[in-house]
């Protein structure tokens, strides 16, 4: 199904959940890369799921983000960085989300040479607030902009849900 340059994704696969944890392992000292007394290392949590699943090796530290803001600057601070690709995915963005709209169209102004993907919900991601916006209509002028070669707004819809 398509939509002034939004497509929508159909999946009738169910999706795959891994296995949690009964106990959660004990708090890591991130500052000083030191394990507190009684922490498990990242590796032995993960062991047994690694024997069960596909693994990848991660060859630079991991920064914890503890708060919505500093997942949100690190989302801008990647963006204005961005130099072959972006690709976003989310629920929604929600329908006041102009800054973030601001710098996807920043990044991809100044490189010509850079592609953005946003996958959104499909019932959310359409949903219009009382002035009839909606994240759709939000991105709607990053594609007519910038042309659906260089930016796809992908709406998915879950196939047990009607709307």
């Amino acid at each position: 199904m398509r939509r002034a340059g939004l497509r929508v994704l159909r999946r009738d696969a169910a999706p795959r959940v891994a296995p949690t944890f009964a106990a959660a392992a004990p708090r890591q000292t991130l500052q000083t890369g030191k394990l507190s007394p009684g922490a498990h290392s990242a590796h032995q949590v993960f062991a047994s799921l690694a024997q069960e699943r596909p693994v990848f090796p991660i060859r630079q530290p991991v920064c914890v983000l503890r708060e919505p803001q500093e997942f949100y600057r690190e989302l801008l601070r990647g963006i204005a960085q961005a130099e072959q690709r972006i690709c976003l995915s989310s629920l929604y963005l929600g329908s006041q989300e102009t800054e973030l709209v601001a710098a996807l169209d920043k990044a991809l102004s100044r490189n010509t040479s850079l592609q953005v993907h946003v996958l959104l919900d499909c019932l959310r991601g359409t949903r219009a607030d009382g002035a009839g916006a909606s994240s759709a209509t939000l991105l709607a002028p990053l594609v007519a902009a910038h042309g659906q070669e260089r930016v796809r707004v992908s709406l998915y819809h879950t196939p047990a849900l009607s709307g």
